[in-house]
């Protein structure tokens, strides 16, 4: 499937990738690490965009793109911790405003309505 980008940000899936990094513009390139279609499929159930960065933005670092260090054989090597920590970071802030939203929507004043 096709992955997408406008700066504009004038839909869920722009401002998600906005706020997970993935604009795919890396010198010139379009490479993406998730596509339209993996993006749309984790809004979908989602009762906000800021949740579905979130996941995002988690399924970005659990593919490993926000590796910061590798060891093999007893070779390794530690490229920081700055990036990553800053990254986990603002994703616990996504995380932390979108539960505040879903805290403010009042499920079941519908059970009450007459």
């Amino acid at each position: 499937m096709a992955s997408t980008y406008d700066p504009t940000l004038p839909t869920d899936l722009d401002w998600i990738r906005f706020q997970t990094g993935d604009r795919g513009s890396v010198f010139g390139s379009r490479d993406f690490i998730l596509d339209d279609g993996e993006i749309a499929a984790i809004n979908a159930p989602e009762r906000n965009k800021w949740m579905a960065a979130f996941r995002c933005g988690s399924i970005i670092l659990n593919r490993g793109f926000g590796l910061t260090s590798k060891a093999v054989d007893g070779l390794s090597i530690s490229f920081g911790d700055g990036a990553e920590s800053n990254y986990r970071k603002h994703l616990e802030t996504l995380r932390r405003r979108g539960v505040e939203l879903q805290l403010t929507v009042k499920p079941f004043a519908m059970l009450f309505t007459p």
